[in-house]
């Protein structure tokens, strides 16, 4: 019965799509262990839970590729950018322009606040990405876990402005901390309603994303944490990943 049934659907194109739809997985199989790989190399050469990575182009590059594999990781298979949702553009906007911050903060000592600042646009790419692919009943709803993330922001700022030096410092801190946590709520908001794969991993990649920042900023004004550049890496190279899994 199955043969006949494929049989029978060879003229009105079921096969080509069954075959299409298993090209679209493999070619996404693919994407995700190129992403895995050219992470996996990164942590072989760099070595950042025994390091601090080398001040070098080569390990800024190395450091940005993951980024630029999950950028075309969301764009569809014989497709143009122009044929993306604008969410899925804004979410392709906001990791290459997340790559920048990378190599900047490769000079964390020297770079830090320009790698802070493309990062803050990342952010903001992000934050309407997410609020784009909210349906209008989303963008009208309360969310039960705004409060928690008032309350998580709040705390988390406290204690890291604390000893944030300088006069502009602690305003650059709090903009950013705000634009985290806005987007971080904004993709919890998204799976509060879809409650789909996609969804929860673009909310899970974004606490990732508080994750990482959080041990980065603990870590240089507060206190020092054992192996904190690997924890960073990790936690950040997750979180991109489930943004770049929630747009495609």
């Amino acid at each position: 019965m199955a043969l006949n049934t494929d049989t029978r659907n060879l003229g009105n194109g079921m096969p080509e799509r069954y075959f299409i739809s298993a090209m679209d997985r493999v070619l996404h199989s693919s994407k995700t262990l190129t992403f895995v790989v050219m992470t996996m190399v990164y942590f072989a050469v760099c070595k950042p839970f025994v390091q601090y990575p080398p001040h070098t182009l080569e390990a800024g590059l190395l450091k940005m590729l993951p980024i630029w594999s999950l950028a075309v990781y969301v764009l569809p298979p014989n497709k143009a950018f122009s044929d993306l949702s604008v969410g899925q553009q804004r979410i392709v906007f906001g990791l290459l322009i997340s790559s920048l911050g990378d190599l900047c903060l490769i000079w964390r000592e020297t770079l830090f606040i320009p790698g802070l600042l493309w990062f803050s646009v990342a952010h903001v790419c992000y934050l309407c990405a997410f609020w784009s692919q909210a349906s209008q009943p989303v963008k009208g709803a309360q969310s039960h876990s705004l409060p928690m993330y008032i309350v998580a922001a709040v705390g988390t700022s406290a204690y890291i402005l604390q000893t944030v030096p300088g006069i502009i410092m602690p305003y650059l801190v709090i903009f950013y901390s705000v634009l985290l946590f806005a987007v971080s709520w904004r993709a919890t908001v998204c799976f509060e309603y879809y409650r789909s794969g996609k969804s929860l991993a673009g909310c899970l990649g974004t606490v990732s994303f508080l994750i990482s920042d959080s041990i980065i900023g603990i870590d240089k004004w507060v206190t020092p944490i054992p192996y904190a550049e690997g924890l960073i890496m990790s936690t950040y190279y997750l979180a991109q990943y489930g943004i770049a899994v929630s747009a495609t």
